[in-house]
């Protein structure tokens, strides 16, 4: 039964209202399990809800972001710079995600269900209910939660070039994905050699992305070895008083509940490329460097051998370009109908843009991390990756209420992906592939058998300004490396004459020979 209070005037009636509010007042509202929705943001956040369009930013306060704030299986969410979220999904988790973080809700989210949670890039720290069936999915790994607090943290190893209405085309660059374990355990299994690891509270692992894991076979399983920290330190240092805050809650759906990070900020400001691919090697360095050292003498009689070897193989060609020559684009690129112009986008990669007959003019802008995006108009855009030797024509076109995209290559191999998606699909030399935009929804699906378009013929033939210059310094590298080789040929010749030299050089061959037996396995 309510107290009930008797209402007078003057000040003795004010304090009786105040007294009757305060008594009939609700009590602070707890957090709703039963959905999966935001609970709280910092800066830019975007959602991007089932088969929309585009993206939309939540407003800070979330009492009006109206359905922006309820999120359901296949919705995407992205922060920006300076940046962070915090969510809740449905009876599995409370999650805190970083800046330039990309991630898909899952489609299944329940206790007893399975949560597939797609990351795409960025960073996340993950409280789950003990005994939820949760994975989270990103390109190099599934990870199967056996515990309860956990981090992954990504680099997005695409690197666009080319955007195009409904598709990201670009290249492989190395990277991963890392995963510290600060409560419980988590199983890992690397998506394309299908190993697994299991860690335990207190230990991280680098997952190493298709690219690193062919650049020698110790790599093959795709795994660093395990890197030991102090939880508690590390999680302060990630996720500041939040981290702490999810540290301290029980691991049951009535512990999550009670989450409440009012007055809390997430630890902001994400590190640069150069120095996540430090922390995402940390692991494997030091062992690196132990076994190494074991090679001892071995190692060091055969750095001789290796020098002649590389001399008389030859150093790749490894064109240089001047950006004072070849400044980047950092403008808009408009091309008008009759036209063919050329971009430069640094590390070696240029693009030649021509409209489609009867377009009246292509514009794209090039933008940080995004490569060239197209903004107005369909044409052909001829991609040369002058270090990778990359070279390959992409033909936009529209058709009705769709776009069309053909990626047809001559050398090399692009990849094309759809925004928000996990999949990357290759395409390698003499291949062909397509997709198709609705303009409608915006989203994109692969089309099969892929059409042949007819590209702007002006934009085939186009001739880049770089390759006279490159053409120049091929023809010095290739003089400079014909001396090398004489030179080491000369000296193999020298000691095959000398008797000693003979027994000597034997015995290198005999150590080349052993030196896979006795080299350690680096990555078990």
């Amino acid at each position: 039964m309510k107290k009930r209070v008797s209402v007078s005037i003057g000040l003795g009636g004010l304090a009786a209202l105040v007294l009757a509010w305060l008594w009939n007042a609700p009590l602070p509202a707890q957090q709703d399990l039963s959905t999966s929705e935001l609970i709280k943001v910092e800066g830019k956040v975007e959602v991007k809800k089932g088969q929309a369009p585009a993206f939309k930013q939540v407003p800070p306060n979330l009492k009006l972001a109206g359905a922006l704030k309820r999120l359901d299986g296949g919705d995407k969410v992205r922060t920006g710079a300076q940046s962070g979220a915090e969510l809740m999904l449905k009876d599995t988790c409370v999650l805190a995600v970083k800046e330039g973080s990309l991630f898909e809700v899952p489609l299944v989210i329940g206790e007893k269900g399975l949560a597939q949670l797609k990351a795409q890039q960025g960073s996340f720290l993950f409280k789950v209910v003990s005994g939820s069936d949760f994975k989270v999915q990103t390109a190099d790994v599934v990870a199967a939660v056996k515990g309860t607090l956990f981090e992954v943290e990504m680099t997005d190893t695409f690197h666009k070039l080319l955007v195009t209405p409904g598709l990201e085309i670009g290249i492989d660059h190395i990277g991963g994905t890392m995963v510290d374990v600060y409560e419980g355990e988590v199983e890992l299994t690397n998506q394309v050699s299908k190993a697994t690891r299991r860690l335990k509270a207190g230990q991280g692992i680098s997952v190493l992305n298709q690219l690193l894991m062919g650049v020698d076979k110790n790599f093959a399983e795709g795994f660093s070895p395990v890197r030991v920290f102090k939880p508690l330190e590390r999680l302060r240092q990630n996720f500041g008083q939040v981290g702490e805050l999810l540290h301290g809650l029980s691991p049951t759906r009535q512990g999550l509940l009670g989450f409440n990070s009012s007055g809390l900020s997430l630890p902001l400001g994400r590190l640069k490329l150069g120095d996540q691919l430090g922390r995402f090697s940390e692991g494997f360095a030091p062992e690196l460097r132990q076994k190494l050292s074991s090679l001892g003498e071995l190692r060091s009689s055969l750095e001789e051998w290796k020098r002649i070897g590389q001399a008389i193989k030859g150093e790749a060609f490894k064109p240089q370009l001047d950006e004072r020559k070849f400044p980047r684009q950092k403008f808009p690129l408009i091309v008008p109908e009759v036209a063919v112009k050329e971009a430069f986008l640094g590390d070696g990669v240029f693009v030649a843009v021509g409209p489609r007959p009867g377009c009246q003019v292509v514009r794209c802008v090039p933008e940080e991390n995004q490569g060239l995006v197209l903004q107005e108009g369909e044409g052909t855009f001829r991609v040369r990756d002058f270090l990778h030797g990359i070279d390959g024509a992409v033909t936009v076109r529209q058709e009705a209420d769709q776009m069309l995209t053909v990626i047809e290559m001559t050398d090399g191999t692009l990849h094309v992906r759809v925004p928000g998606e996990l999949e990357v699909y290759p395409v390698g030399a003499k291949q062909r592939l397509a997709f198709v935009t609705s303009q409608a929804t915006g989203t994109s699906r692969r089309q099969d058998p892929a059409p042949a378009l007819d590209p702007n013929p002006k934009v085939l033939e186009y001739a880049f300004r770089a390759e006279a210059e490159i053409a120049k310094q091929k023809a010095e590298h290739d003089q400079k490396v014909g001396k090398a080789r004489q030179e080491a040929i000369r000296q193999v010749v020298d000691q095959l004459k000398d008797g000693k030299g003979r027994e000597r050089l034997k015995e290198k061959v005999d150590g080349l020979k052993d030196l896979g037996k006795k080299l350690p396995r680096f990555w078990r």
